[in-house]
This record gives structure tokens, sequence and C-alpha cells, in this order.
């Protein structure tokens, strides 16, 4: 029990420290505190992550948590990986013919704020979850 209210736990953390992340990087580069908006892109955040979380985010980790120890390191390593992968994906997929250098220093400004998003999602779940004892390596650090 007291393992599955951790992945409970560490699921919420990962769902709401991206998007609060994200809320407040897009609230500072827009230069102002629209409540109104920020609740708004709080909640698209929320799903955002959600759907991160539930398609990639966990089976990653628990295929990698099986093989080592979650480290820090490792932990945003694996959550910067699977914030990126689908918006470079994506980029890369939708970007046309003929780009301009512009056009992709904007495209690494968004993949850079979805790779924080992703690093703070895996070392909140590291934060909450910690190392598995059964692995042998019993210490939270």
């Amino acid at each position: 029990m007291k393992e599955d209210l951790r992945v409970l736990l560490a699921a919420l953390a990962a769902i709401l420290a991206p998007a609060m992340l994200g809320t407040v990087i897009l609230a500072m580069a827009v230069g102002y505190w629209n409540w109104s908006g920020m609740a708004l892109g709080f909640g698209i955040g929320c799903v955002i992550a959600f759907l991160h979380l539930f398609f990639l985010g966990w089976p990653a980790w628990f295929a990698m948590s099986r093989r080592m120890p979650m480290r820090w390191w490792n932990a945003g390593g694996l959550g910067l990986v699977v914030g990126l992968a689908p918006a470079a994906l994506l980029s890369i997929l939708l970007a046309g013919p003929r780009v301009s250098v512009r056009d992709w220093q904007d495209t690494a400004r968004i993949l850079l704020f979805c790779a924080a998003c992703g690093a703070s999602a895996g070392l909140s779940v590291r934060a909450v979850r910690g190392v598995d004892p059964r692995l042998g390596t019993g210490t939270r650090g």
C-alpha cells in the first residue's frame, strides 16, 4: 500500500511540476501575470504533462528502474528526453523544405522549454519515489 501511494504522489508531482514551471516561464516571457490566462495555461500544461507521463514517462521509468537504480542524474535525463522527444519529432515532421535560421532559433527555444519541463517532471518523480530498496541501494540520496 505504501508503494502505491508513493507512485500516485509521484504521478501527481510529475504532472504539477512541469505545468507550474511552464506557467511561470510563459508568464515571465509575456511580461505580465494574467491570472485567467495563467489558469488556462496551467490546465493545458497539466493535460500535456499527463499525456507525457502515462504514454512515455512511466513505461520508460519502470523499464529503466529495473536495470539500474534511479539516481538524480538519470531521472532528470530521462525526464528531459521524455519532455523533448515528442516536441522534437513534431518540429522535424512539420518543418518545411525551406526553413530559415530564425525558424530554427525559435524551435530551439521551444525545445529547450520542453526539455526543462520534462527534466522538472523526472526530478520531481525521483524526489517523491526515491530509490527502490529492492535493488540493494536503499539510500535516498
